[in-house]
This record gives structure tokens, sequence and C-alpha cells, in this order.
């Protein structure tokens, strides 16, 4: 039996870990989680102060509104628009549970991350190449 010993690195903003350091050195300058992030799409430098003023006073009536608001002020800029949403903390909402108990539940605004990252990149092969 071989026995080894093996660093482990974490990032300091959301806890993803690895044994590579260049590796989690690099998720860390673009951790959504992280305030001083630098946007590896649209190379915008944060913190973004304004992005996460338009997100403040959000509740489950108004957060497709406001979510629209952050994504034109990012340029529509998925990873900035899911950054600020993940920066911006949560709102609080009663929620009935099935044993009939109404409890206080932590929320974020809604997001999908995946088609706005397919969307922007067709619109940028659509721009570069047209496609």
């Amino acid at each position: 039996m071989k026995k080894y010993k093996c660093w482990r690195y974490k990032c300091e903003h959301c806890g993803k870990s690895g044994c590579r350091a260049d590796a989690i050195r690099d998720h860390e300058a673009r951790c959504f989680k992280n305030p001083a992030r630098r946007c590896s799409i649209c190379q915008s430098q944060w913190p973004r102060p304004d992005l996460l003023a338009l997100l403040e006073g959000v509740d489950a009536g108004n957060e497709a509104e406001k979510v629209k608001e952050v994504e034109k002020a990012a340029d529509f800029c998925p990873a900035c628009t899911l950054a600020a949403i993940t920066q911006a903390g949560t709102y609080v909402v009663d929620q009935e549970y099935p044993d009939g108990v109404l409890r206080e539940v932590q929320c974020r605004p809604s997001y999908d991350y995946k088609a706005a990252m397919d969307e922007y990149m067709r619109d940028l092969r659509m721009e570069e190449y047209g496609l």
C-alpha cells in the first residue's frame, strides 16, 4: 500500500474544492459569489453595485421584472446577471408544507442561466459569422 498527501484547495466564496491550486485560482477569479470577480464572458470588472441595487426590494410579485432590469443593465450577459442574483441575497416567502405548517422559506429570483447562455451564444455567432 502506498500513502501520499494531497493538498485540497477551496474557493473562499462558494466552497468549491479541488486538488489543483491553479484550477481553484482560475475558478475564484470568475466565481459568481466573488464580489470582485472578472466576468469571463463580457470581461466586465466587478463589483457592480448598479446591478445589485436593481434587485433591492425584490419579492415573488416583481421578481420577473427585476431580473429583466438586471439583464438589460448587464448588457444581457448571462454570467453577470446570475452573479448579481447570487450576490443580492434572498427574500422570504411564507410557504405551507404538506403537514399544514406555515414556514418561512428563503428564495432567490428564478433565472434560467442555461437558456440565457444558449441565446447569448447564438446571438454572438450570428454577429460574428452570420450563421
